[in-house]
């Protein structure tokens, strides 16, 4: 018996690494809006991106304070939805210009790599995509900046006896 389901939440460690930074954090996904735990110079942080009230909020936890500022349309968090469209970049880029380059193994995954091109006062900036074939998700950004994201799926995990 199979069933086709999908996460309206979950809970993930994040890694940033630029150069020779390296940044952890704690991802909290529930229903469209992330919250990300981190600290910044000692001091413990909440970044949150309420997608349903566009709006992203700081927290500083220690001298309990915050900042809301509105959401600007490039900075929402993405929407994961159950979807067997291929993902396009274009889609969630629309000024930028779109190039599927190749078919890429990346993690023991078969991806499509993908070019983004922006536009960036008068200066092409280069963003390359692998997007995992099976789940059409992202699973690695490199940005202009020489900052990475990387997302491994782990397809065979166990929690409480279930598979996750």
């Amino acid at each position: 018996m199979s069933f086709n389901t999908y996460a309206v939440s979950f809970t993930a460690d994040a890694v940033q690494i630029r150069g020779a930074e390296v940044s952890h954090a704690k991802m909290f996904w529930h229903d469209g809006s992330v919250r990300f735990e981190y600290m910044d110079q000692g001091v413990p942080m909440v970044q949150i991106f309420d997608n349903k009230n566009n709006k992203v909020i700081w927290l500083d936890s220690e001298k309990k304070v915050y900042i809301q500022r509105e959401l600007a349309d490039q900075q929402a968090a993405p929407v994961l939805t159950k979807s067997a469209k291929k993902y396009n970049p274009c889609d969630e880029f629309p000024d930028a210009e779109c190039t599927r380059l190749k078919s890429a193994e990346l993690n023991d995954r078969e991806t499509d790599k993908w070019l983004i091109t922006f536009n960036v006062d008068g200066r092409d900036q280069h963003v390359f995509q692998w997007i995992d074939k099976q789940h059409q998700i992202l699973v690695r950004q490199e940005n202009p900046d020489g900052s990475v994201l990387d997302v491994k799926i782990l397809d065979d995990q166990e929690v409480n006896d279930r598979k996750v």
